[in-house]
């Protein structure tokens, strides 16, 4: 599996969070202060977990509703996934799940 590039991440999620609100949204800002809905955070949580593959929870997005905090929860449900590099020890990731 090829290493996880946080900045192609970042701009998906940026492109994806755009698209769910009609508008382009910076790094910071609020989900729900720049339009968007509980319908469609639910609309766009499935499309983060189905463009990733990771299990990205509802949860989570509200919490942290900002371009910003959802790349950098699928950049850790991503590299939770990776095998540990040669000579790494395998420990307990933080995911956020």
């Amino acid at each position: 599996m090829p290493p996880v590039d946080a900045g192609l991440v970042h701009d998906r999620v940026a492109t994806l969070v755009a698209q769910a609100v009609g508008a382009t949204v910076a790094d910071a800002d609020d989900y729900f202060d720049v339009g968007g809905d509980s319908r469609r955070a639910t609309l766009l949580v499935r499309a983060i977990q189905e463009e990733f593959r990771v299990p990205l929870s509802l949860r989570t997005f509200f919490e942290e509703p900002t371009v910003e905090a959802l790349s950098g929860a699928v950049v850790r449900l991503l590299r939770s996934s990776e095998p540990p590099a040669p000579g790494q020890t395998d420990g307990v990731i933080d995911a956020d799940l």
